[in-house]
């Protein structure tokens, strides 16, 4: 039954269609921008949440651009790319929860 599912990626097409390759790149701009703005917004306010947004715009975008690239590699290197974005993501999040913490811990009274 899960073959019927057709819920594969037309590989061709994303590597031959133009269209595609700009949705990308557009994605990638945008998250980037944003991820920069947010940045810059989260150090003025001193912002925990605005910052921890911002790296996600900015993992989104870099894991977008790496993938974008890796459109016309073969399936294993682009599967070690998959694997290295994951532990990206994951060394992100754990980086996020523990300043988190580390700022609760040190907080200081309003």
């Amino acid at each position: 039954m899960a073959d019927d599912c057709e819920c594969t990626g037309d590989t061709t097409r994303a590597q031959n269609d133009p269209g595609y390759r700009r949705a990308l790149w557009l994605v990638v701009a945008l998250n980037l921008g944003f991820g920069v703005l947010e940045v810059g917004g989260g150090l003025v306010a001193d912002s925990q949440a605005l910052l921890a947004d911002s790296l996600d715009f900015l993992g989104d975008g870099t894991i977008t651009l790496v993938g974008l690239l890796a459109l016309g590699w073969a399936a294993t290197a682009r599967a070690k790319v998959a694997f290295a974005q994951g532990l990206f993501l994951v060394t992100l999040g754990v980086g996020v929860i523990g300043v988190a913490i580390w700022r609760a811990m040190t907080a200081l009274a309003p």
